[in-house]
């Protein structure tokens, strides 16, 4: 499994947690850098896109401030 695999595997993970949680918003800022520690291959930014791509997808809403 590449590193890849794992990040998307990690972020589809927080996704269905901040799904299970209510209200379903999550704070996103918080979780990108404990992401990037693990997954150093990748930018924050970068993270921070796949999450959004996934949050969306999922329904879900995330603070940015």
């Amino acid at each position: 499994m590449t590193d890849d695999d794992r990040l998307n595997l990690e972020i589809n993970a927080q996704a269905k947690f901040a799904s299970d949680a209510l209200p379903k918003r999550t704070d996103v800022l918080k979780l990108v850098p404990a992401l990037a520690r693990e997954f150093p291959h990748r930018s924050s930014e970068q993270i921070m896109l796949k999450m959004k791509h996934v949050w969306k997808h999922s329904g879900l809403y995330w603070n940015a401030d």
